[in-house]
């Protein structure tokens, strides 16, 4: 685990900031398919700021990386580790998960959605994605190269995937992805006793 305790505190607020996000596209979809479209545009434009907001946090993260982390002295790993789990365990908000589903019949849902990105994207191939120079924070979203900086990735085929993203932010480059390779699929966001 990375030892620069700022570094660190950066990168739980961003998961936090994800974990707030999440909640909230589920709070707005819900709301959606209600046709409740009021509170919808609310919760989009909420939605929005906090988009915003954790872009700069982002920015903050390299700046301290580029600028002044090395400047430091580093933090006892078991003391990170502490801090860690004292802030991951605090989170309510429930945990959302992605259904995949092409044309050719093909679902794909894990209870994590981390796990459902990572098989679409071997499906899609791992190659090709990582053709595309996708970044996740400034890092390749698929890599031959181990991330630095990063404890959220998965290594499986000979690559490194950066799983570091809210569930939302998950769909959005699956979509993305879709659209510049011409792979026909459609990406939902579900609660993880749904599918």
């Amino acid at each position: 685990m990375n030892n620069d305790s700022v570094d660190i505190a950066f990168q739980l607020m961003i998961d936090e900031l994800d974990r707030k996000s999440d909640g909230l596209n589920s709070e707005g979809a819900a709301y959606f398919r209600n046709s409740k479209y009021q509170e919808a545009k609310q919760k989009a434009e909420t939605g929005e700021a906090l988009k915003v907001f954790k872009e700069k946090i982002g920015i903050l993260r390299e700046e301290w990386l580029g600028k002044h982390a090395e400047t430091f002295p580093t933090t006892d790993s078991q003391d990170i580790e502490n801090i860690v789990k004292k802030i991951s365990s605090a989170s309510k908000i429930s945990k959302t998960a992605l259904v995949v589903k092409f044309p050719d019949g093909t679902t794909i849902y894990e209870n994590i959605a981390g796990d459902t990105f990572v098989k679409v994207l071997k499906k899609i191939g791992l190659a090709r994605v990582s053709s595309l120079g996708i970044k996740i924070n400034y890092s390749d979203l698929v890599s031959e190269k181990r991330p630095t900086g990063y404890s959220n990735y998965k290594a499986t085929d000979g690559y490194f995937i950066i799983t570091h993203s809210s569930t939302e932010q998950k769909r959005e480059i699956l979509e993305k992805i879709s659209g510049i390779l011409g792979v026909r699929m459609s990406v939902d966001v579900v609660s993880p006793t749904q599918s």
